[in-house]
């Protein structure tokens, strides 16, 4: 023993080794975690077990029993409603990808418009008034640019700085398509549906968000928009879904004490202007910075919305489509359980906030309805009582967004754009 005591005293335990073997372990566990087919497998015994433990406690038929006792309309009326918020995520991807009217351009981007800089007209050089746009005639030539002959004189093209000419087209930097004119979705709201409609299907479907990698996809398939524009809007998209979904559910969350919550929902109204100001910010500090990084990070900033009205006009139509998907689906939990309007809601802004946990089933089977659940119990439900009525949702949600995924098949597919 002494001797053992003597071994260990000689060489004690290494702190930095435990906490390198810890850390090379949780390394290996975050790199088994993020393959795709660990997660897939992950999602369908989620899927499974669900299955398994509804049919054991409820049993599927007891459970889907109260969908024969709705009237046919009030089940079409959702639907209904549900393809309305389908139309108005369509109508905000539809106006985000127009390009801006010249009015809307900003003052900063006046060099990429097409427009000459402000300047004081100086004698001998050409005023802006009399320039045409440099892509469909030549700047007019002056007597004091020229000599007897009506050849050159020197330095006479140092005076282009001074004319007020704007850059060449070949000049303006491709982070600025947004305010070239090009229109990707003219003429072409029906394809932009059917793009918005399959997103969605593949995105309620598949497993840990992997669905939202069908949106570069199909806007690059359907309208020839590069990654580089598609993924910065999304990651915009997503945002305001999120900021509306956190207000709402302050509204339905803190409802008992109206000052309070008009405080609250004050504050937290700020925070996407915050960003807006922000981006604007990055891209004012970005635009002389060489690199190769830095040149990506501008143009995903220039592909978020670049002046006030596209910015409130994405924000408007998210709010009109949480509004109303979040009022139907609020309506069709009420049908299968008695629960309060702000219960209600709380449950089913809770069910779709379980789209962004790192363990999402298939379909959401299983999460989405402990979202509701989690959701419910504040209010007095039972867990026995809010489970079905969640089930019930949830089916509710698949089978709106199965027909549309049907429906957006019989729509047409030809490409806008080239």
């Amino acid at each position: 023993m002494q001797r053992l005591c003597q071994c260990l005293g000689r060489y004690p335990p290494s702190h930095s080794g435990i906490l390198a073997s810890v850390k090379a372990n949780s390394l290996s566990i975050r790199a088994l975690w993020s393959q795709p087919r660990v997660q897939r497998l992950v999602g369908i015994v989620v899927f499974g077990a669900f299955l398994v433990f509804v049919e054991v406690y409820f049993g599927w038929g007891r459970l889907l029993a109260p969908w024969g006792t709705l009237p046919p309309s009030q089940i079409l009326a959702a639907v209904v409603l549900a393809f309305v918020s389908y139309w108005t995520r369509a109508m905000r991807l539809y106006d985000y990808f127009r390009p801006p009217r010249m009015a809307e351009v900003p003052e900063t981007q006046e060099q990429f418009s097409g427009r000459p800089p402000r300047m004081a007209v100086t004698p001998g050089i050409v005023p802006p008034a009399t320039l045409v746009h440099p892509c469909t005639a030549k700047v007019p030539e002056t007597h004091d640019s020229m000599d007897g002959g009506g050849r050159a004189l020197p330095g006479a093209n140092a005076e282009e700085q001074f004319s007020g000419r704007p850059p060449r087209m070949a000049e303006v930097p491709e982070t600025q398509e947004q305010f070239s004119g090009r229109d990707e979705m003219q003429g072409a709201f029906g394809l932009c549906f059917k793009v918005m409609l399959q997103h969605n299907l593949l995105n309620n479907l598949l497993p840990m968000r992997t669905g939202e990698i069908s949106f570069p996809v199909l806007m690059a398939r359907h309208f020839g928009v590069p990654a580089v524009r598609s993924v910065p809007a999304l990651f915009w998209f997503r945002l305001l879904d999120l900021h509306t979904l956190g207000a709402c559910a302050l509204v339905a969350g803190f409802a008992w004490n109206i000052p309070l919550m008009l405080v609250l929902l004050s504050a937290w109204m700020v925070l996407p202007i915050l960003l807006f100001w922000g981006s604007g910010r990055w891209q004012r500090l970005l635009h002389d910075q060489p690199g190769r990084i830095k040149d990506l990070l501008k143009k995903a900033l220039a592909s978020l919305p670049q002046t006030r009205r596209a910015f409130w006009r994405a924000w408007v139509w998210t709010v009109i489509t949480w509004v109303v998907k979040l009022g139907v689906f609020a309506w069709v939990l009420s049908l299968f359980m008695d629960v309060s309007g702000a219960g209600a809601l709380m449950g089913a802004i809770a069910g779709d906030l379980t789209s962004v946990l790192p363990i999402h089933g298939v379909a959401g089977m299983g999460t989405y309805e402990a979202g509701v659940v989690a959701g419910l119990l504040p209010y007095g439900v039972t867990a026995q009582n809010a489970l079905p009525a969640a089930v019930n949702l949830h089916l509710f949600l698949l089978g709106s967004t199965l027909i549309g995924g049907a429906f957006s098949l019989l729509m047409g597919g030809k490409k806008a754009h080239g």
